[in-house]
């Protein structure tokens, strides 16, 4: 274990999974989870304070926290500064600063700062957004990847590997990612039926993709 080059001062200290202690003000963190806010249980230091007197967190061990040392690198620097910004974090590590928000039960005006963060960065990954939202069961961010569908990128923008060698399968192999139920209104959603038998009384169908990807976003309620 090694302590953090900039994060090194503090009365409480946050162990990464990575093995880096970041030390973190005892306050800011209870002002801006409601977690931390009930672990300590303590009452907020007077005017002036800065932190709580160290004699009355003394005994606190290192708080291990199931991520990597750049995002509660990022997490720190968020809640350290009176006006936070949007951060400017890579594509996974914004998921799991999102992910550190909900279980920690992080301000939700910072939480914003972050899904902001993340809808500005989805560019062609629709469908890491829609798999990573189906994991957490978050619907509102599946309906901001939707319309940012297209034709193209909902059948094969992405490849994604199937577990039997060499066979490569986009859009069912990412489809089965999902949770069940939201596999089932995607396809309920996505593809149109198209009458290709113009005789009458006869009916030849096929299907093809929706392009109207803000309607399916609207739609998308899976039981």
């Amino acid at each position: 274990m090694f302590i953090h080059p900039y994060h090194n001062l503090g009365d409480i200290s946050l162990l990464s999974v990575d093995g880096t202690i970041l030390m973190a003000d005892s306050w800011r963190l209870a002002r801006s989870s409601t977690f931390f806010a009930g672990l300590f249980d303590l009452p907020p230091p007077t005017p002036g304070q800065t932190s709580y007197p160290k004699d009355l967190l003394s005994l606190v061990e290192p708080i291990e926290m199931e991520f990597f040392a750049e995002v509660i690198d990022l997490f720190l620097n968020l809640i350290n500064v009176s006006k936070p910004s949007i951060p400017s974090s890579a594509f996974p590590q914004t998921m799991d600063l999102l992910e550190l928000y909900d279980k920690y039960d992080v301000n939700e005006n910072i939480q914003g700062l972050v899904r902001d963060r993340l809808l500005m960065q989805i560019g062609d990954r629709q469908w890491q957004l829609l798999i990573w939202s189906g994991k957490r069961n978050d619907i509102h961010m599946a309906r901001e990847a939707l319309p940012r569908m297209t034709p193209h990128s909902f059948i094969a923008s992405t490849t994604y590997e199937s577990p039997r060698k060499g066979l490569f399968v986009p859009l069912w192999y990412a489809l089965g990612k999902l949770p069940q139920s939201w596999q089932l209104e995607i396809i309920r959603l996505a593809f149109i039926p198209i009458n290709l038998d113009t005789r009458p009384g006869v009916k030849s169908y096929q299907f093809e993709v929706t392009g109207d990807w803000d309607s399916v976003s609207q739609k998308f309620t899976p039981k």
